[in-house]
This record gives structure tokens, sequence and C-alpha cells, in this order.
């Protein structure tokens, strides 16, 4: 007898409303869209809400006006705001397309407008300078520059405070020396290096010296002269950038201005220099506690009280803090705080940003996040919360027995694990490097074992690396997937009909995951049906196919009668089911979605029915199917620039769509590059993990 294939999901989708004129589907729910930030059950407990970083940290500057007002800028992650001086943060990304940003200038006499330079990994016409009127609520690009400046610390961006126009309330003029020799050249021509002004707050910029790239950029505040500081040395210029002659030659490593006492500082080799910013002759600041034996960079010096500075010292990979209380005579090394940090500790480049209101407080970079000391660069601790930008490694499953727990695999940070719904998690160390890790399709069969496909790099394959003690010990089988399968797309799964049947990528387990062998007809497992035969669903290798088992894996067999086209793919990229209906809703290509009739096996493309993005783009990623509620969602992230509408809900079975974030109370700030959704059948929530972003969640519905 045939067995009946009823679908119901449990799955994972990304966000854009649509309809497909299947009947009985209902209307978008509104609800609330919260972030998910990464935090121990130690640190809940004291108070904090969590925030584990996760991405390359770039910029960082705080407000003249108010200091309370802070940004922090990463490669791929976005920007972060704080309002309350690095207490909390929260996304300030809406309506910035660039997925990351290297340099901040706040207008020093109203801090409603700030200035930031946004970059991307690739060129997608997205890169530029973009302005805030809003205290960074949002952005408009308003000078379209290809901008690469990916791990480029050159803080190039500046107000000029003596341009402040009293009728308009704000700073008229600043400038923008672009990132070129330092690595941008790649996207940027000739042509459009070099250093920019506005003389309309930053509403429209003019290339003015074709030859000042790679600068960082001091202001006189009295009376408008540009102090610049490059790799060969400090150059000045009195009529606006038009000119600049060079007043110190040499290496130049870091470089500071203290308008308090009128002081230029510079890193030159291992010597601090320090000059008059008037007569400009340069003497070495003589210390026997400097560190001059390692390479030092990025001297900052406190606006409230210049006999506080701090320095970036390098000692092989690791990057140090260290601090003077008297103006350069004498140093003293760093302490830092590690206790609140969710991921180990990994030294990054330093980037400083000090308070204009209080003496001792100053803000850095700790690992992939941001560090903040009250005492003017003694002491250190994590100051991060909000900040979410942990890539989930590949796919993500609730267990399907028990939602509360969920394992995911994390690209470069080996992954977490929550037991309570993600209330609190445990950091995973898969690689036992204690630290860095690439793990993909993590899954949790209970709280005890869970695995997920450990590589050495990003695109190297997977071998599946499994614990059966909760974590203490992980067992590296020596079976690899497919090579078929990219790491951004592996699944792990389990079969709800004999709970030690596990499934990594191509492989299977029918002994709780002691061994594991290839499967026939499968190449990996997507979900099964919530009702009825429970049945597994996945895709076929190299073929358009979505494949069904009634007999948790052994044997699969054919759903759809025509093949959907693979044009750039080896396999389906999700599969989702909607019991209810007895249809199965497919991804494909990266940019297709598909539905299957599940007892006639038609086909419907309904990616012409999707919304496209800003750049005409459409983007399929991942799939979720709320039964319950009766929605269909679709996610899908450009690697290079923020997509508007990156999740799409449907109200009608994939007939129309809309833009998923709304729904939320929140604006969509939140919903940023969404890849794979997933819907706890408990809660009801709609989770969602994101390229660079963490993981955010749909509640309160």
């Amino acid at each position: 007898m045939k067995k009946c294939r009823c679908l119901v999901m449990a799955g994972i989708l990304l966000i854009m409303a649509t309809g497909i004129g299947i009947s009985g589907y209902g209307k978008a729910v509104q609800g609330v869209w919260k972030a998910v930030p990464l935090v121990s059950k130690q640190n809940r407990e004291m108070g904090s809400q969590g925030g584990e970083g996760g991405q390359w940290p770039h910029a960082l500057e705080a407000g003249k006006k108010d200091s309370s007002l802070i940004f922090y800028g990463t490669n791929t992650g976005g920007i972060y705001r704080s309002e309350d001086g690095g207490k909390s943060w929260s996304p300030s990304s809406r309506g910035m397309l660039a997925r990351g940003c290297n340099a901040f200038a706040v207008d020093p006499c109203a801090d409603q407008y700030i200035i930031a330079a946004g970059i991307s990994d690739g060129n997608d016409n997205t890169q530029g300078i973009y302005l805030s009127s809003d205290r960074g609520g949002s952005w408009q690009r308003v000078l379209d520059l290809p901008i690469a400046g990916n791990k480029v610390y050159i803080d190039g961006l500046e107000y000029d405070e003596s341009s402040f126009d009293r009728k308009k309330g704000r700073c008229t003029r600043a400038y923008y020396s672009t990132v070129y020799d330092a690595g941008n050249s790649i996207y940027m021509n000739s042509s459009q290096k070099g250093l920019y002004r506005t003389e309309d707050g930053g509403h429209s910029w003019t290339l003015v010296n074709g030859d000042m790239t790679d600068a960082k950029i001091k202001v006189n505040p009295s009376n408008g002269c540009i102090f610049a500081a490059r790799s060969d040395g400090i150059y000045v210029s009195n009529n606006y950038g038009k000119d600049f002659s060079q007043v110190y030659q040499g290496t130049v490593s870091g470089f500071d201005v203290s308008w308090k006492n009128n002081r230029i500082y510079i890193c030159s080799g291992n010597r601090l220099m320090e000059a008059d910013a008037l007569v400009l002759k340069f003497q070495q600041i003589s210390s026997s506690s400097f560190p001059s034996d390692t390479s030092i960079s990025r001297i900052s010096v406190s606006p409230v009280n210049p006999n506080r500075m701090v320095i970036q010292s390098k000692q092989g990979s690791m990057h140090y803090i260290y601090y003077s209380e008297d103006r350069g005579q004498n140093w003293q090394l760093w302490n830092y705080n590690g206790s609140k940090d969710f991921f180990p500790y990994m030294s990054f480049e330093k980037v400083f940003a000090w308070s204009y209101q209080e003496e001792g407080c100053v803000w850095s970079f700790g690992g992939e996040n941001v560090i903040a000391s009250k005492d003017g660069g003694a002491n250190w601790e994590w100051s991060s919360e909000g900040i979410c930008g942990v890539l989930c490694g590949g796919k993500f499953h609730f267990n399907i027995f028990d939602p509360q727990i969920m394992f995911f695999g994390a690209q470069d940070f080996n992954g977490a694990i929550t037991t309570d719904g993600g209330a609190t998690w445990r950091y995973t160390d898969v690689s036992g490097n204690g630290g860095w890790g690439h793990v993909y399709g993590g899954y949790a069969a209970s709280a005890q074992v869970f695995w997920g496909c450990l590589a050495d790099s990003w695109s190297a394959p997977g071998q599946i690396t499994i614990s059966f003690d909760g974590g203490n010990s992980y067992v590296r089988t020596g079976n690899y997937i497919s090579k078929l399968i990219p790491n951004a797309e592996v699944s792990s799964y389990q079969a709800y009909n004999d709970p030690q049947v596990f499934f990594a990528g191509n492989y299977r387990s029918g002994d709780g995951g002691r061994n594991w062998s290839p499967m026939n007809g499968c190449l990996q497992v997507y979900t099964h049906n919530p009702q009825g035969d429970h049945e597994l669903y996945g895709c076929e290798e190299r073929k358009g196919y979505v494949v069904v088992s009634y007999d948790n894996g052994k044997t699969w067999s054919r759903v759809n009668q025509i093949e959907i086209p693979l044009t750039n793919r080896n396999h389906l990229s999700d599969v989702q089911i909607d019991g209810k209906r007895g249809v199965l809703y497919v991804a494909a290509n990266g940019c297709e979605l598909y539905r299957v009739d599940i007892q006639t096996g038609d086909v419907m493309n309904l990616t012409d029915r999707l919304l496209k993005d800003e750049l005409g783009n459409v983007r399929v990623s991942g799939i979720a199917v709320d039964s319950g509620r009766n929605l269909l969602y679709v996610a899908g992230h450009s690697s290079t620039y923020n997509r508007k509408n990156s999740l799409q809900v449907s109200a009608d079975g994939g007939a129309s769509w809309s833009d998923g974030a709304p729904a939320g109370k929140s604006n969509g700030q939140v919903v940023v590059s969404a890849i794979c959704p997933v819907i706890n059948s408990k809660t009801g929530e709609l989770w969602l993990s994101t390229a660079c972003h963490g993981f955010v969640k749909l509640t309160g519905r």
C-alpha cells in the first residue's frame, strides 16, 4: 500500500510574504523582532543580556558634544550604535547598503549628523560615503565610491569644527581621504582616489586633491588647518586640502593631535614623537618604559586630559595596549578581564575612542567586540551588550523532539549550544583550538550528543565531529562530507521514527553517531513530515529532484516528476513541507523558489512572484513554513551588500509576497542579510540566522 505523503513543515524559511492561490492561508501576523545575543548562564544570572560580537572590528567613534553616543563599524557585520556610553548597543544599518564601515565622523557641534565610509567585500555599487541626519537612526548614500577597505584602519573622515554655521546649527565642512594604496585599488581607479571635501555638511562632495590618499585626517577646530598622516610622513594644508606640504618625513604608524595642549603625537618606527602644532618640530619623547622593542602603532590621546594616552603594541600575532598618565613619560601594560566574553579572546587590531566628557573613559576592540576602560586604559573589560555578529555555519535546526535544544556550528568560532530555547548558551570548542574553528551543519540530538562538520578553512570539506558527553570531548570520525555541498549549505538532521538515526550532509548513522556511511539516492536531509508517517525529505546529488524516505533514510525515491533545472548548484538548496496542503517548497540555484505537489509531483516555479531588491536581484537561500499561522517565509542574502527584503513572507502560499521585516515592530533594523529561517515548533517563534549579524527571532505574535 502506498504511504500517505502528507507533509507538514519542520523547517526553515526567510521572510517575504507571498501567496499562491491556495485556500486557507492566513494574514501576516504582527510581532516583535529581537536579537538573540549569545550569553552564558553565569553572565545572564549576573544581569548581562549578552552579545558575542563575532565580526572583524574596523571603526570606533564617540561624539564630541555627547560621548554617550558611540558608533562601531565592522567589516561585514554592519554598524552598531550606543546611546548610553557603550553599556548597550543596537544595530544602526537602516538604509546602509554597504555591509560594513571603516570610518566615522560625528559632527562636533550637532551630533545628529554622522558621516560613515561604507565598505563591502565586493564591488556591488553600494559602497561610498553615507550620511545620517538622525544620530544613526537611518543612512543615505551621498557619494558613490567603490571603497573596499576591509581590514584597513585608516580614519580618513573628519569634520572641520571651524566651519560651524550658526544659522544652520551644524558644521558644513568635512573631509574624506580614500583608502587606495593600502589595498583598495582593486575596485577604485586612479581618477577616484584622493581627498574629498564637502561644504554642505556631507550632502555633496568634491575631489580636491588627487594625491592625498590613505591619510588619517585631523582638522584644527579654531582655524581649519588640516593635518594628514600617511605612512611616509605628516602633511599640512592651509587652503582646505587643495595643497599640502610635508612637515615630517619618516615612517608613521600612529598619529593623534591634542587640541587641549596643541600637541601632535606620532609613532615613528620604535619611537614616540611630539611637536607643537604651530612650530611643527618633532622630538622624541624619552621613556625607559616605552615598549620600543615591539611594533608600535595607533597612539590616542584623551581630549579631556592630554596627559592620558594609549598605544597599541603588536608582539607576534598579539595586540596589547599600553597606557600613560604623564604624557608619555612612563608606560604600563594593560590588564584585560575576559570573564564576560562569550567566545575565547582572540587578539585584534586596536582602534581607540575617548570620551569628551569623562577623563578616564576610553573604548577599543578586544576580540571581535568592543571593550572599555574607565581608568584611562589600565583595566579593560567586555562592553558589547547587544553586538551580535556570529555567522552560523551552514543550516541549523532545533531538536525535533525538544526544540528547547539547539546546537549550531559557527564559521570561525566553533559553535554554541542552548538547552533553554536560546536564553543562555554554552560555547563548544569543537576544534579543540580554544578559539578558531570552522564548523558547519550543526545539530543536537540531545544535550549530550551533538555534532557538526569541522573544516580546516571556509572552503575545505568538513569532517563529521561529534560529542557524546555534552562537549567535554569530541570524536573526529574521519568521514568528510561530499565536496558537492558548499559549507554554507550543509544540513544535519535526525529521524523522527528512530532517534538513533542521524544525518550529516551525505552521511547517515544508524547507531547514534558511532558509525557513519554515505547515503544512496540522497545528498542531504532537510526536514521531515511532522504528521502522518513522519517521512524524511532531502535532495538528490547533481539532480534537481526532491527525494523522500519512509525507512529512516535507508532508501530514497523521487517526489517531483519533472526535474528542477540546476544552473549553478549541484543540488537543491532547501526543501520544506506544508503538510496541511500536501506541498513542498524548494530553493534552487540561490535565487529560485519552486512548489512541488507531493501527490502528483507537479512543479510550479514561483520565482517571478518574489520581490526584487534595490539592485533588481532575487535571492533564495532558505525556507520556513509556519503551519499554525499559514505563513510561508523565504530568506536570501547577498555576500556583498545589505538587501532590504532579505526576508519575505507570503500569506497565500507564495502567490504574493511582502517584506518580512516590517511585520515586526522594530522597523526591521535587526533583520539584515537573512540566510536560514526556522520555526520553533514549541514557541512558534521564527528564528533567522543571518550573514554576520547573529541570530534574530520574531516573537510575541
